[in-house]
């Protein structure tokens, strides 16, 4: 029986080692053809995608030769593949647990309804944090977005010193874990966060529902913001206004 299992993951390591070698294969001519089309280049490199975590693997050398090659021609395209490396290796995890600290000295134990919802539902971290993020300035008089992203560089340095049943508590609420390998918040990832808020909190002041998507379009991450509070608005069963344990949201979780 176990010389099945064994013969069973040793095939399946093989079939793995395939694929991604014919993906590394296919990358290599795609570059070489100066390929532009990103809806094929993501197809070629989805082997590559679900081994970045495989630790015998070179998946991630292989990911980020695609992520240089996407800046040669599509910043946008390069700055999406960058954060989906970010995300699923965790690297940038403790930042979206940063935020989670902003928001607590904001809101104390009581946190917004849709608070929950970003934390849980968006599909990458910088999503997550800038959703978090937009509870807080959301609930700020005359925010100050650049004040905001500072103080969330503040509490990624806490972040590395919480005991580890504090941060076991805080990762229930995003469901992720950061990896062991922090990489920092850079000048890109505050930017990038800063405009959500400033382009978000805009387009909601806006009555006119035209000029709120143009507003929107501004930002990527200030749309799929807005996009994850629809959602909550048609889901959720907590009323408006209505706020949440933030110690219930680490016990539930």
């Amino acid at each position: 029986m176990s010389e099945n299992i064994d013969n069973l993951i040793d095939k399946f390591y093989a079939e793995v080692e395939e694929s991604v070698a014919n993906a590394k294969n296919r990358l290599n001519e795609a570059i070489e053809n100066k390929e532009t089309n990103i809806e094929l280049l993501d197809t070629i490199m989805q082997p590559i995608v679900d081994t970045l975590t495989y630790d015998d693997m070179d998946s991630e050398e292989v990911y980020k030769k695609y992520i240089d090659y996407l800046g040669s021609f599509s910043w946008p395209a390069k700055r999406a593949a960058q954060i989906q490396l970010e995300t699923i290796c965790g690297y940038k995890h403790h930042i979206t647990i940063a935020a989670l600290l902003v928001a607590e000295d904001k809101f104390g134990n009581k946190v917004p309804g849709d608070f929950f919802h970003f934390a849980k539902q968006s599909d990458n971290w910088i999503n997550k944090c800038a959703g978090i993020l937009s509870c807080v300035s959301r609930n700020t008089e005359n925010p100050n977005y650049k004040e905001i992203v500072k103080k969330l560089g503040e509490k990624v340095e806490l972040v590395k010193t919480l005991d580890e049943d504090r941060l076991e508590r805080l990762c229930k609420i995003t469901d992720d874990y950061p990896s062991d390998e922090m990489h920092e918040l850079s000048s890109v990832d505050a930017k990038d966060i800063e405009d959500a808020l400033e382009v978000l909190d805009k387009a909601l002041a806006e009555t006119d529902l035209m000029q709120r998507k143009r507003i929107l379009s501004d930002s990527v991450i200030a749309l799929n913001i807005r996009l994850s509070m629809l959602d909550f608005e048609r889901t959720s069963t907590v009323l408006d206004g209505e706020n949440i344990e933030f110690e219930i949201l680490c016990d539930n979780a």
